[in-house]
C-alpha cells in the first residue's frame, strides 16, 4: 500500500507521519480486520515508545497517537509494535520511491478536459488514481476513484476488477489517465462495455498499435499542451505534486458511438496486433518515442 502526503501533512515531523501511516493502514483494512491481534513491524523507535507511553510532549504526535488509539478501539484490536532495523524493513525502500507514472493533470489542464467532455455535471469517476492525485468534481470535491490497493476513500480496488454494468450511476461519465504502457490494455478492457469515457493518452511516433482503435472511436480531440509544457502535468516529489515538463505534447479526444459489429472487428484487429507484435517491438515503439516527439491526448468515448 502506498500513497503521497498532502501539502499540509508534508510539514509534519517524520515521527508523526510514521504514526499516521499506521492509522491509514488500519482505516484501509477490510471490515473483517476487527476483534483480533495485530503485530506491526516498524523501524520507528519513537512510534513504539509513544504508543507504550500513551502520549508525547509533541502535540501533533500526541494527536496522531490518539487517532491511532481511536482506530484500534473502534475495531477492537490488540496492537503490538515490534522494532525492525531500517535495512530489514521491506516497506522502507518503496516509501522513498517517487513514480512519474503517478503524475496527474494540472488544475488548468483538468479544467479544460472538464469543460470539453465533462458535460453539465462533469466527470463522475477517476478510473486509475490514488487518494492523493484523484481529480476534483465541479464542486471541488474529490471524484470517486479506483486505486491500485485498498484505501480509505477508494471506491474500488483495481480498474480491471470492476464491472461498469453493476454501478451504472458511478460509471456515467468516467475519466482515466493511465500509465502510457497500459493505454492499450485499458482500451481493450473498456470498449466492450459500450460506455462513454474520457482517456488521456500520448500521441507517439511511430504510431502505437492502439492508435487505430482510438481514432476509430473518437469524434473530437484537442491538444492540452506541447512537449516540455509546465502547465499540463503535476508529478510527485519530496515537495508534493509539482509542475513537471510534459514529456509529450498533449490532446483531449472525444470518442463517438459506433456500431457493435464494428467494435467487435476493431477489438479483434487490436487483439491480433497485440499478440503478433513482440514485447521487444512494443517497447521499442513506446519508450524511444517518448524521447522524440510524442503527444498526450485526452480522448472521450461516447456510449453506443
Amino acid at each position: 500500500m502506498r500513497d503521497y502526503w498532502s501539502q499540509e501533512e508534508m510539514k509534519l515531523h517524520i515521527s508523526t507521519k510514521e504514526t499516521l501511516a499506521v492509522v491509514r493502514l488500519l482505516e484501509a483494512a477490510p471490515a473483517q480486520v476487527q476483534d483480533c491481534r495485530i503485530d506491526l513491524m516498524t523501524d520507528s523507535q519513537v512510534l513504539i515508545h509513544t504508543w507504550h507511553r500513551q502520549g508525547s510532549k509533541s502535540q501533533e504526535l500526541s494527536d496522531a497517537t490518539k487517532a491511532l488509539f481511536g482506530m484500534v478501539s473502534q475495531r477492537n484490536l490488540h496492537l503490538e509494535l515490534f522494532h525492525v532495523a531500517s535495512k530489514g524493513n521491506a516497506a522502507d525502500e518503496p516509501s522513498r520511491y517517487l513514480s512519474k507514472s503517478e503524475s496527474m493533470l494540472s488544475r488548468q489542464a483538468w479544467s479544460r478536459v472538464q469543460a470539453a467532455f465533462g458535460g453539465r455535471c462533469g466527470h463522475s469517476l477517476d478510473l486509475m488514481a490514488l487518494d492523493s492525485n484523484a481529480q476534483r468534481d465541479l464542486s471541488g470535491n474529490t471524484l470517486s476513484h479506483f486505486t491500485p490497493c485498498a484505501w480509505k476513500e477508494s471506491a474500488g480496488v483495481n480498474l480491471f476488477a470492476q464491472c461498469p454494468e453493476s454501478e451504472v450511476k458511478l460509471w456515467e461519465n468516467p475519466y482515466v489517465f493511465p500509465p502510457f504502457n497500459l493505454v492499450g490494455v485499458v482500451l481493450r478492457f473498456l470498449l466492450p462495455f459500450h460506455i462513454s469515457f474520457t482517456i488521456v493518452v500520448p500521441s507517439l511516433s511511430p504510431l502505437p498499435v492502439w492508435w487505430p482503435v482510438l481514432r476509430a472511436v473518437s469524434s473530437d480531440y484537442f491538444r492540452l499542451g506541447t512537449k516540455n509544457d509546465l502547465n499540463v502535468l503535476l508529478s510527485p516529489s519530496k515537495q508534493g505534486f509539482i509542475p513537471a515538463p510534459c514529456p509529450v505534447p498533449v490532446r483531449t479526444v472525444d470518442l463517438q458511438s459506433i456500431r457493435p459489429g464494428l467494435i467487435t472487428q476493431i477489438l479483434n484487429f487490436f487483439l491480433f496486433c497485440f499478440w503478433t507484435f513482440s514485447a521487444t517491438s512494443i517497447c521499442s515503439t513506446v519508450v524511444p518515442a517518448c524521447s522524440s516527439k510524442p503527444v498526450l491526448l485526452a480522448a472521450k468515448r461516447r456510449s453506443l
